[in-house]
């Protein structure tokens, strides 16, 4: 098998649906090294996936098509819910706008092989779990619809109502985010391309 074949088991979804208040600009619109945040996310999933939405966002200027929340101010677990109902039976990649330094071989690593329909596979760099660059089973859509519907509507909540296969062996910088304008001119500059000042 081709091992650049895209995968049709599972729709890509770039995750813009927070508020950027650290930020204090959209994260989706920022430009990092000649392409904004959010088509090279697009872009990287698009290399895997033969289907690829943006959920949480209402006008990003793309061709891609865009899922606004069903519910808003729910968060990831609410971007995730809005996916799987968009899903059609299909596994889902979650990656956030914000984290440039993820690739297409990286999201390759994370989804193959197929996950457990009742499971997540989640990346762990620097001791934590990345919810937001892992891939979650066709068959929870059920379960996150549980736990939107309760009181604790974190990832973790989820993790710890199904199967969790956490994997390792990634370099710890390529799930950075950037979450200010401090994070944003620290990611330049490992690019090598610092921001204009003008």
């Amino acid at each position: 098998m081709d091992a650049k074949a895209l995968i049709e088991h599972t729709l890509g979804v770039v995750l813009i649906g927070g508020a950027s208040r650290r930020m204090g600009m959209d994260k989706a619109s920022i430009e990092f090294n000649g392409m904004t945040l959010l088509q090279r996310a697009v872009d990287v999933l698009s290399e895997v996936f033969t289907s690829v939405v943006i959920s949480g966002g209402e006008r990003p200027p793309t061709e891609v098509r865009v899922l606004p929340d069903l519910v808003p101010g729910l968060g990831p677990l609410g971007g995730l819910d809005t996916a799987y109902r968009a899903a059609a039976g299909k596994d889902v990649f979650l990656l956030a706008v914000d984290m440039p330094f993820v690739d297409a071989p990286t999201v390759r690593a994370i989804v193959e092989p197929h996950v457990a329909a009742m499971g997540v596979r989640v990346p762990v760099a620097d001791g934590r779990r990345q919810p937001l660059c892992a891939v979650y089973g066709s068959g929870l859509g059920p379960v996150v619809r549980d736990r939107i519907e309760g009181k604790d509507r974190s990832m973790e909540s989820l993790f710890g109502a199904v199967n969790v296969e956490e994997i390792e062996g990634f370099e710890d910088d390529v799930f950075t985010n950037v979450n200010t304008q401090d994070d944003l001119e620290a990611a330049l500059k490992r690019t090598g391309r610092p921001r204009s000042t003008h």
